[in-house]
This record gives C-alpha cells, structure tokens and sequence, in this order.
C-alpha cells in the first residue's frame, strides 16, 4: 500500500472511532512549512475532499528567524489559497515569553505555539488540532524522557490524542497525531511526490537545542550499537503505551469512588488509597494534579513517588509541587490542592480583636454575630458553629484571635485542663489549618475554640436567665 493510502486509513479509522463532533466541527491543521505538516496538508486536503471534513490552517511565527519565518508564513499562506483553505497567520514574541517564565527557548516556544493554535481553534470553531509529529518524533521524545528521567508515561511518549490546557479561558484543545506511525523520511518523499517543496527550518542544524542534539548528535552514535535504534524504541514506546492504558484505566476507576473534587483541588479517601497498587497511586496524583494546573510538564517521577510514599506517613505531612500545588496529609484523607491567595489558608488573627455585642463583627475571613437572650430554659444549640454561653459569667468584653503557645482551656465537663493543641490533634483537624482557627477569649481565659469546645466555666447552666449567643460564620471547611 502507498504512504497515502495507509495514512488516509489511518486517518479514516481515527474518525470512525471519535464520534461525529469532530466530523462536524472540522479540525485547524498546524502547518509550519516544514516536509511533516506540508505532507499531513496535502494529505488532509485530499480527506476532505472525499468526506466534506471541514479544514482550517494555522501558522505560528515565533519571530526567532527573521526574514526566513516570514517567507515560511508567506509558503504556508500561498499554499493555503492554492487548495481553497482558509488560513491564520500567528505570530508570538517568544523572547519575551522566556524571559518572564523563565524556561528555555525551546520550551517558551512550544507554549506559546500551542497556545496560538488553541485561539485558532476557538476562533474556527473546530473540535481540534492536527500536528504532524512523525515517529522519527516520537523516537525524540522518548529519549528527551529517558534522559530527563521519566516513569512509564514518559516512556509511551506522545499519543495518538492528547489535551492541551491553553490559557485561552483554560480551555482544552485535543491535539491529533496522525502521523505517528510514518517516518520522516516518508513524508519528504510524499511531498517530492505530489510536487511541493517544503521550507526548512535553519534552526533545525543548531544543537543547542536539545531535541536538535539527540537528532544530529546522539542518535548517530547510537545506530553504532544498534542500527534499528529507531524501530527499538519505537517497540518500547507502543508496549509501554499499552501497559500505561491498563494503569490509566484502573487509575480512573479509582478516582470514581475514592476522589472527590473541590473549588480549589481534590480530595482522596486514604485508606481505600492505601490499598492501590504504587503504579496506579502514582498515576491517580498525576491526572489530578493535570486537572489543576492543566499540565503535567514540572511534574517529575520524583515527585509521584514522594507523595505516594508520603501518604502512609502520619497526619500533618505536606509538600510543596510545582505550579503552587501542596499535598497534605489528613487523618483520614489525603488533599491535593492549589490554594487561591484569598482564601482562608493564612489568616491568622496575632493580635485579639474585639467582638461587638450585641452586633456583628466581620473580619477577612471569619464574621461573628452576638445576640444577648433572656427569659427561662434557654436552650444549647446543636450546630457547632452556635454556642449560647452564661452571660453573667463572661459579660460583655470578648475578643476574637487565633491560637498561642502554650494555650489551655477547661472543655465543658472536665474538671482540670487541656493544651489547645491537644484538642486539635484528638479532633483531627490538619496541622496546616490549626493557627486559622478562630479562639474566643475573655480577661479569664479562653471561652470558646470556634466550632469545637466550649469552656467549662462559660457554659450555660440550668438556671441562667439570660445568655450570649455567638455565631461564628467563615471558615467553615476547616
């Protein structure tokens, strides 16, 4: 069979299986005017043709080269008028990019193109992005992960179908390799055959870049070893691939019943997570730490392996991911998140604050409201939140703060005392959140720990007849 007609199956197999949105919509085609994406044009142009598909080309000039990117935007754009699809022209400033994250050339580049290519997307109305990524490609991936230190994702390299997380509202694009089991070598004969000549990228010979290097430097020392290097790694990427899907599947199972999500990140049930294989515990993390930060680029093996292991250790642990992310350990839980600066994680109270009464008193992120009320059998209420104390006993000077080193209460029905620390551990409550708890104090002592104890001399007995009602709102899913 000829290169186009084993693609164009390819491609035809590829649609039957991903349903009719993406028939609908149409896909935008990133061509760079390199041999690839010209070949993967010319390819697509013909698809549609026979099935209506709706096409869209998208061209990203990084700037980097001068007069030589504009004339590869002026081919792409030509080219595109020739077979009667339309075109966008993007260009990015990728020096700047660097600059600001602080990463490679290479990599600046990459976010910025993605990026550009998720607004023609947006913009199109398309379902998806078509890149064409060769297996010569995918032979780079591989070793870029195998020198990086990679796990068994890594390993599978680029799939088939992936997602990017653009920051174009956050959304996600699906990108679509078609061309992942077709050599380069392949796809510059395939352009030579239908009459085109590609652009070729001059910063394709610098190896400074790394992906340059391997191709021009590495790989050749290689094939010294073993001649069919390229068809080796591309065997450990397909069984690595396979072995990646069992694990994600079972990772997706065990998401449906032990994970459960917030605003601000994930929680998971620690003692079925316990209970995972470390394969899959490792892959769980990674998908949800994907599912807040859109990405999984800073995400190391290290980093899977040193929460998964942190996860059998007591309460109280914590570590710092990349992107902002902490993981936490609870008691009974264990918590992935990216807490936003606004939030109630911080606030700390150094200093006590006066409680309006009668009144509410609102603070940043805890509001109190005080009632006085009379008359016979007053009644205690059974939310934690709303405690009715004994009026006569504590008056009318409260204050608000959050706890101090060697702070001791006398919980209602003990006789003798208890360190605040003590009654937090016993409660269960994270180690990170124990100095945002609110305390309320008087000139004899600490009166109430909100939403846990109530002081034992502050109580409302059963002959008060007149009591002070505090409601403590804020915070409240700590």
């Amino acid at each position: 069979m000829s290169i186009e007609g084993k693609i164009l199956r390819e491609i035809d197999d590829f649609f039957k299986v991903s349903g009719p949105n993406t028939n609908r919509a149409g896909v935008v085609l990133a061509v760079s005017g390199g041999a690839d994406s010209v070949a993967l044009l010319l390819l697509m142009a013909k698809y549609s043709l026979s099935t209506g598909l709706k096409l869209h080309i998208a061209h990203v000039d990084h700037g980097l080269r001068g007069q030589e990117s504009k004339r590869d935007a002026n081919f792409v754009a030509q080219l595109a008028q020739s077979l009667g699809i339309a075109v966008s022209i993007k260009k990015v400033d990728v020096e700047s990019h660097r600059a600001r994250r602080g990463i490679s050339l290479e990599e600046a580049a990459r976010e910025l193109r993605y990026n550009a290519l998720a607004q023609v997307v947006y913009e199109s109305g398309a379902d998806a992005v078509m890149v064409g990524h060769t297996s010569d490609d995918q032979v780079e991936t591989v070793i870029m992960h195998i020198l990086r230190g990679t796990g068994l994702a890594g390993l599978a390299g680029m799939s088939k179908v992936s997602y990017w997380h653009s920051e174009l509202g956050g959304s996600r694009m699906k990108v679509i390799r078609p061309l992942l089991g077709t050599s380069r070598e392949e796809t510059v004969a395939y352009c030579s055959g239908q009459g085109v000549v590609p652009r070729e990228d001059s910063t394709n010979r610098l190896v400074e870049f790394t992906r340059n290097k391997i191709r021009l430097d590495l790989l050749p020392q290689l094939r010294q070893y073993n001649a069919q290097i390229n068809g080796a790694l591309l065997r450990l990427s397909e069984a690595s691939t396979e072995d990646y899907g069992y694990i994600a599947g079972q990772a997706d199972l065990a998401r449906e019943y032990l994970v459960l999500g917030s605003e601000h990140g994930f929680t998971i049930e620690r003692k079925g997570f316990s209970k995972l294989a470390s394969s899959i515990k490792r892959h769980l993390l990674r998908i949800l730490y994907q599912d807040i930060t859109g990405h999984t680029r800073d995400l190391s093996h290290y980093h899977l392996k040193t929460i998964a292991e942190m996860s059998e250790m007591g309460a109280g642990k914590e570590v710092a991911l990349p992107q902002g992310v902490v993981f936490c350990v609870d008691y009974n839980v264990l918590r992935l998140v990216s807490p936003p600066p606004s939030s109630v994680v911080g606030y700390r109270v150094v200093y006590p604050q006066p409680l309006k009464i009668p009144g509410c008193t609102v603070l940043p992120s805890w509001e109190f409201e005080a009632k006085v009320i009379e008359g016979k059998n007053l009644k205690v209420s059974a939310d934690k939140n709303i405690v009715v104390l004994d009026h006569d006993q504590i008056g009318d000077d409260l204050f608000v703060r959050t706890r101090r080193p060697g702070d001791r209460i006398q919980p209602f029905g003990m006789r003798g005392s208890k360190k605040v620390q003590d009654i937090m551990v016993d409660a269960k409550i994270p180690r990170r959140l124990r100095d945002q708890i609110p305390i309320v104090v008087s000139d004899k002592g600490i009166v109430w720990i909100a939403g846990h104890v109530v002081a034992d001399w502050a109580r409302l007995r059963e002959n008060s007849d007149k009591g002070l009602q505090l409601v403590f709102s804020g915070g409240r899913s700590i």
